[in-house]
C-alpha cells in the first residue's frame, strides 16, 4: 500500500491546525504521513505547541514568509510518499477522502474531489458532480471548476511539471491545472464531496481584489503559452472579456472601487479587438452591473461573487 504524504501549509491557523490533523488521522486509508509547513508565522509558538500533541507529524518552518505556493513546494520536497495530497490548515478531510482518491489515481492523471462548504453559522453547502475526466485546458478557459485544495497526485509528476509557481501569491492551483492539462496530464474529478472548506470571511480566498488580480495574471500567462496566433483570435478576446466581466461584477457586489479600477487597467488587453473593447467599456462606465449586483446581494449576500 503506497505511502500518501499529506501536506498542510500553516500561517495564521494555529487554532484550527489540530482539527485538520485529526481529520487526517481519521482517514480510512492506513498508510499516511503528515507534513506541516509553517510559513514563518507570527503564531509559530502556538503552531509548535499544537504539534507537540502530534509527535508523528513532520514539521518544517520557512525561514521567511514565502507564500502558499512556495510553502506547498517545500512540503512537496519533504514528502517521502509516492503520492501527495493537500490540506489547508483551516479545513478538514472527510474520512474516506484518501482511500477514494487513491482508487481513482491513474498514470498521467491527477485527482480532485467535490467540496462541503461550512459557514460560521453552521450552514453546509455541498458542491458535487458526477465523476468526470478533464483532458484539455480549454475546459477551464472561462471558469475554474476544479477544487485545487483537494488535489492528489504522484509526487514525481508534480515535480516533473515544476510544482506550484512561487511567483503567484494566489490562484497557484488554477495555474497548476492549466500547466498540467496543457502538458497532456488529465484531471479526474471524482465529484464526491470529500473536502470540508470552512468559509472564512477574512481568509485569502475571500480577498476578492487579490483573487481577481491573480486570476487575470494566470489567464495572461496561459495566453502567452498558447502563443501569438491564439492571442489574435476572437476566442482569446472572449476569454479575457469573460474574466474581466466577472471581476467587474465582483467589484459591484462588494462595492470595491479599487477592484473596479484594477479591472479598468486591464482593458488594454482587448486593444486588438475594438468591438469587444467598446462593449466592455460601455458596460464598465455605464455601471449596468450595479443593479444585478444589488439583487444578488439582497438574495444571497457577497459570497455569491465567487460564482
Amino acid at each position: 500500500m503506497k505511502l500518501v504524504s499529506v501536506i498542510i501549509p500553516c500561517y495564521l491557523d494555529s487554532h484550527t491546525l489540530g482539527r485538520a490533523i485529526e481529520s487526517v488521522n481519521s482517514q480510512t486509508y492506513p498508510n499516511i504521513e503528515i507534513i506541516v509547513v509553517n510559513d514563518c508565522s507570527p503564531e509559530s509558538e502556538q503552531i509548535e505547541a499544537c504539534l507537540s500533541q502530534y509527535p508523528q507529524v513532520r514539521y518544517f518552518r520557512n525561514p521567511i514568509n514565502v507564500g502558499l505556493a512556495a510553502t506547498r513546494n517545500n512540503g512537496l520536497a519533504m514528502a517521502r510518499g509516492e503520492i501527495v495530497a493537500l490540506l489547508d490548515a483551516d479545513d478538514e478531510y472527510i474520512a474516506e477522502k484518501i482511500s477514494l482518491q487513491v482508487e481513482a489515481l491513474e498514470p498521467n492523471t491527477v485527482v480532485t474531489c467535490g467540496l462541503v462548504y461550512k459557514y460560521p453559522n453552521g450552514r453546509l453547502e455541498v458542491r458535487s458532480r458526477p465523476s468526470c475526466l478533464i483532458e484539455s485546458a480549454t475546459e477551464l478557459q472561462y471558469k475554474n471548476t476544479l477544487n485545487g485544495a483537494g488535489l492528489m497526485a504522484s509526487k514525481s509528476l508534480l515535480l516533473q511539471h515544476g510544482g506550484y509557481d512561487p511567483t503567484l501569491r494566489s490562484c497557484e492551483d488554477f495555474d497548476l491545472w492549466f500547466r498540467l492539462l496543457s502538458s497532456g496530464i488529465r484531471v479526474r474529478d471524482i465529484g464526491v464531496p470529500l473536502y470540508i472548506y470552512y468559509h472564512n470571511p477574512s481568509g485569502l480566498s475571500k480577498n476578492f481584489r487579490n483573487i481577481s488580480k491573480w486570476e487575470i495574471e494566470v489567464i495572461e500567462r496561459y495566453a502567452v503559452r498558447m502563443g501569438a496566433e491564439w492571442c489574435s483570435t476572437p476566442k482569446y478576446a472572449s476569454v479575457i472579456a469573460v474574466w474581466l466581466l466577472r471581476h467587474l461584477m465582483r467589484s459591484e457586489l462588494i462595492n470595491d472601487e479599487e477592484l473596479r479600477r484594477q479591472v479598468i487597467r486591464k482593458i488594454p488587453l482587448l486593444d486588438a479587438f475594438p468591438f469587444f473593447q467598446f462593449c466592455f467599456r460601455l458596460i464598465t462606465f455605464s455601471r449596468v452591473l450595479s443593479l444585478p449586483a444589488l439583487l444578488i446581494r439582497w438574495q444571497s449576500g457577497p459570497r455569491s461573487c465567487t460564482n
